[in-house]
């Protein structure tokens, strides 16, 4: 097997699946320091008090990243190849029965969906509204500082990975439902930017959902993580009146339809463990 180079590793999943089916690997495996990165000099930007009653007064937080060192991916090979060597890692073809907690090695054309492209609009809402005495539905942008609109269209259109989980959909699989995959924070090698894990890739994954044909994967999880669970039910029975709104305040271009609050089925979710 070919040394793998990950862009994102959940090294804590991948050696307890290591563990528990009694796979050895030459050295512990406690990889890693994690380091948050930040975009310094944009950072912190008030909103006007007087007419909000507050300031935001808190820095717009990114995804931290791991560091790792050549031995540090070779013991994450060494532990891939064990669970091929046990049987553990499933075969992947299309008419295959999978069971939910069963690990997948895919290979396919990742993309980030619309759902969380638009997250993080509902995220950048959220941090507003948390530190202010406006509403979602009242949400002022023309009371706040240019800088924080700026910053805020910036991360918007940027690469760089917000603190919420990423729903991306994977394409030309082996798989004949839709694959999909949750990228939850913290996990990115070197550094957190999401065109890292986008385009041709290889990904390790356990899988945590199954839809049916005919039935629907609801986007809540991804759309609106962090907001209060009444307000997220609310929420996503007018979506897309919501993405209109805010992509009219924030002053972003994100067409409408590209934004799912449910997907179709037959359809996998696979919480990824490392992507390569």
């Amino acid at each position: 097997m070919p040394l793998r180079n990950p862009v994102f590793l959940d090294m804590a999943t991948l050696a307890a699946h290591g563990e528990y089916n009694d796979v050895v690997v030459p050295r512990a495996a406690e990889i890693v320091e994690k380091t948050v990165s930040k975009r310094g000099g944009t950072m912190g930007v008030g909103i006007g008090a007087a007419t909000l009653g507050g300031t935001l007064g808190k820095d717009i937080e990114f995804q931290a990243s791991y560091s790792l060192t050549p031995t540090d991916k070779a013991t994450v090979s060494r532990l891939i190849d064990g669970l091929h060597t046990q049987g553990v890692i499933q075969a992947t073809t299309g008419s295959t029965p999978y069971a939910r907690g069963e690990l997948l090695e895919l290979e396919g054309d990742a993309s980030v969906t619309g759902c969380s492209i638009a997250a993080k609009l509902f995220y950048l809402a959220l941090q507003v509204i948390r530190e202010t005495d406006q509403s979602l539905d009242d949400l002022d942008t023309d009371a706040l500082e240019p800088q924080f609109l700026a910053l805020a269209k910036d991360v918007y259109l940027g690469n760089a990975a917000l603190p919420i989980p990423l729903l991306m959909e994977l394409e030309n699989t082996e798989l004949t439902p839709r694959v999909f995959l949750n990228l939850a924070p913290d996990h990115f090698v070197d550094s957190a930017a999401t065109d890292r894990v986008e385009g041709h890739i290889q990904v390790l994954g356990s899988i945590s959902q199954l839809v049916a044909e005919n039935r629907y994967l609801t986007a809540e999880h991804w759309l609106l993580h962090g907001w209060e669970q009444t307000m997220r039910r609310t929420l996503m029975t007018r979506v897309d009146e919501m993405v209109a709104d805010l992509v009219e305040a924030f002053d972003v271009d994100l067409p409408n339809d590209d934004v799912r609050a449910y997907f179709t089925g037959p359809a996998i979710v696979l919480d990824a463990i490392a992507v390569y």
